[in-house]
């Protein structure tokens, strides 16, 4: 199995309903602390978690520049990260963390996990100036509803699994994102996400999502998963030059004539199709015909595609197309007959009312011909009779 099946085969095992994660048993005195209680806590619980020294940022000597603190019930972060401006790399996982803007003081950090924590939007990475070496950021299972903009120059991975995501209109694009992880959220489509220039995976299994065309000027986009979406047609097939796997497992496409329109996608090798009424219809005979129609393909639903079964449908394919171009010639042969036949039939017809016409005529001029000659012969017996008549009164 290759490393992008194993990959994606994870992703699959891990589609699960996310379990909205409980609000801990706080005591009360941790909840209504004096502040200053709040921060020493804090300053503790952070230095427990610090971890892997290193050079300072300007070199000058050497700290600490990774911090593990997951599962310490952290609501708040105050300004206590003023005081480990060197880290690099950030874990504040399991918390209770709503604002997390004192973490754009950190000027050097290049990894950043806030999985499960209560943040509701993106505004904090979206501020100039911060953030400037940050390359992933893990946002899962947290409490966004909105994917805005990002403004963090140097991204290169964003996670966003299991959130209340419902629109990316805002998004429109980023400059250096690599993977972006959109999992179980509830988008309905793609629109705002354009201009992704290095983009090389989208990962939005268990969404809503219907279309893929507003994939706009993604010229690096190399793997799309879209497990168990709302999808029926493939109408619309953006530009996506370097496409190599496309999965549209467990769908909604109930036609094998909708993958005629996958057929632009010239680069795409690998297809992953079943659970779609479609392939549940068809069963294992839709895989000849998805190679009949992507002769490129080399994987479909994650099995190889030796080069005898792709020859196989290859045959089949070309007899299907001298079948078709035979039954086309017979069609037009029987069509042209049809119509020499009704040629045929319309001169015949005309021909026969042109001599009924004829026929019709020479009646009309022997009836008006007997009816002058009757009136002639009328005229001729009526004439003595005149003359006879003047006579006697004379």
């Amino acid at each position: 199995m290759s490393q992008q099946d194993e990959g994606e085969e994870k992703q699959d095992v891990e589609q699960v309903e996310p379990v909205e994660p409980e609000e801990p048993d706080v005591p009360q005195d941790e909840y209504y602390a004096p502040e200053a209680l709040q921060i020493q806590k804090l300053h503790n619980d952070i230095k427990e978690g610090l971890k892997r020294i290193g050079k300072t940022a300007n070199l000058s000597g050497y700290t600490f520049v990774e911090l593990l603190c997951e599962n310490k019930k952290i609501d708040k972060l105050f300004n206590v990260m003023l005081d480990y401006v060197n880290l690099r790399k950030i874990s504040f996982a399991n918390n209770l963390l709503q604002d997390v803007n004192s973490l754009q003081t950190i000027k050097y950090l290049t990894n950043l996990n806030l999985s499960f924590n209560q943040i509701n939007n993106l505004d904090c990475f979206n501020v100039p100036n911060t953030f400037e070496f940050l390359d992933e950021l893990n946002l899962d299972n947290n409490k966004i509803t909105n994917f805005g903009q990002i403004n963090v120059p140097r991204l290169k991975k964003l996670s966003l699994k299991n959130n209340l995501i419902k629109s990316a209109q805002g998004f429109n694009g980023h400059n250096t994102l690599e993977i972006l992880e959109l999992r179980n959220n509830k988008l309905e489509s793609f629109e705002g996400f354009q201009n992704l220039l290095k983009l090389k995976q989208i990962w939005a299994a268990q969404n809503a999502i219907i279309s893929i065309w507003h994939l706009d000027q993604l010229p690096e986009l190399h793997t799309l998963h879209l497990r168990a979406n709302k999808i029926v047609v493939l109408t619309e097939i953006p530009n996506l030059p370097k496409l190599h796997h496309l999965n549209l497992r467990a769908n909604l496409i109930e036609k094998l004539d909708e993958f005629n329109n996958l057929k632009s996608l010239e680069s795409l090798k690998s297809i992953t199709m079943h659970e779609n009424p479609i392939a549940t219809e068809m069963g294992d005979g839709i895989r000849k015909e998805i190679i009949m129609i992507l002769q490129q393909i080399e994987r479909v639903n994650k099995e190889p595609v030796p080069p005898e079964e792709k020859a196989d449908a290859l045959a089949e394919l070309k007899e299907r197309i001298a079948a078709a171009i035979q039954k086309k010639k017979e069609e037009e042969e029987e069509a042209a007959r049809l119509a020499e036949e009704a040629r045929q039939a319309e001169e015949a017809r005309l021909a026969e009312e042109a001599a009924k016409a004829k026929e019709l005529e020479a009646e009309q001029a022997a009836a008006e011909q007997e009816a002058a000659d009757k009136a002639a012969t009328e005229g001729k017996q009526n004439q003595p009779k005149v003359e006879q008549e003047d006579d006697e009164d004379a």
